[in-house]
């Protein structure tokens, strides 16, 4: 079942959009569409050989509920950290 069926845990990742391209790492601050501001927590890609491969990202809203948000979803990249990601 591995060879089948793989998750994969990134720390980092980058949005998508040529030359406004950021790079997200553990514990920045992003806004999402449904959510609001977030920390970025990892990139996670599921999927194998023959299954259809998905991506989301797992962030952590100020309530510290673990979300999942699909890429596109981000608005904006914010470079200031805040610390109440723990």
């Amino acid at each position: 079942m591995s060879d089948l069926y793989q998750v994969r845990r990134i720390n980092e990742f980058y949005t998508r959009g040529g030359s406004r391209r950021r790079r997200i790492e553990h514990g920045q601050e992003l806004t999402v569409a449904r959510i609001g501001r977030v920390k970025f927590v990892a990139h996670v890609i599921s999927g194998g050989d023959t299954t259809r491969i998905v991506e989301w990202l797992d962030v952590k809203d100020k309530k510290g509920m673990i979300r999942s948000v699909r890429p596109d979803e981000i608005k904006r990249v914010h470079y200031k950290k805040k610390g109440w990601l723990r």
